[in-house]
């Protein structure tokens, strides 16, 4: 982003539950300043040595349910935000 005034800046992560083997709830803090969120993305990557693809979910909330992951595999989770430009 070219100025931190109007940067959308990403959540954190507060906390990542698994609800059932293939599902799970990502806990954001939303950005402590910057424009308003539209939307939250959260991308879950397999780590090594799992294999697939990424999970990618938007979510308008912080709290943020993820479907569509494999049992018994580890993830990376990260965060962003997508927010109204120019606010």
């Amino acid at each position: 982003c070219c100025c931190c005034c109007y940067c959308c800046r990403a959540p954190v992560i507060v906390s990542v539950q698994p609800t059932s083997p293939r599902t799970a709830l990502v806990l954001l803090n939303p950005p402590a300043s910057g424009p308003p969120v539209l939307a939250y993305l959260v991308k879950l990557c397999p780590i090594r040595p799992f294999t697939g693809p990424c999970v990618n979910t938007t979510c308008p909330t912080i709290n943020c349910p993820v479907t569509g992951l494999k049992p018994s595999t580890k993830y990376n989770v990260t965060a962003d935000a997508t927010c109204r430009s120019g606010a």
